[in-house]
């Protein structure tokens, strides 16, 4: 069992403006939910289309993909019910469709709803290391997939 809580959780009637951990921040505090849906959605709709607003400054510095390359052609690809074909430039696009969808969903509640659903996040964030695993589990996948060559075409 990890515990990666700084500080403990809001309680009931205390102020409650932040939460241990990027995940529940990002699904309780709304303008951070909505600049990161509003930012997906740019690249996602803008790489559906085929047009490539950016170039990866990590990407361009190594010439090597950066551990996020790809992901969001694999997140469109996911959604276009194109799975294997999304796993395969990038296994981290489920995990990224999810917190997306958590972002959504906290736009969509009250202020309760949000901090219920933070508290939660907040509590297996704590418990299980979700943020801290999330991102050595990327850094492997991409150390393996410079490793073997597999990833996506850079450009």
């Amino acid at each position: 069992m990890i515990h990666t809580d700084t500080h403990p959780l809001p309680t009931e009637g205390q102020k409650d403006d932040t939460f241990p951990g990027l995940l529940a921040n990002l699904v309780y505090k709304r303008h951070y939910a909505a600049f990161a849906v509003g930012l997906a959605l740019f690249f996602v709709l803008t790489t559906g289309l085929g047009v490539s607003l950016w170039s990866c400054p990590l990407a361009g510095a190594l010439h090597q993909p950066c551990p996020g390359c790809g992901l969001t052609r694999a997140s469109v690809l996911l959604v276009q019910g194109q799975v294997a074909e999304s796993l395969a430039m990038h296994a981290f696009a489920p995990a990224a469709l999810t917190i997306l969808g958590g972002c959504v969903v906290s736009l969509c509640l009250s202020k309760s709803g949000r901090t219920h659903l933070a508290r939660r996040v907040a509590r297996a964030d704590g418990r299980f290391g979700v943020s801290f695993w999330g991102l050595i589990g990327l850094v492997a996948y991409w150390i393996i997939r410079l490793a073997i060559g597999l990833g996506p075409a850079m450009g």
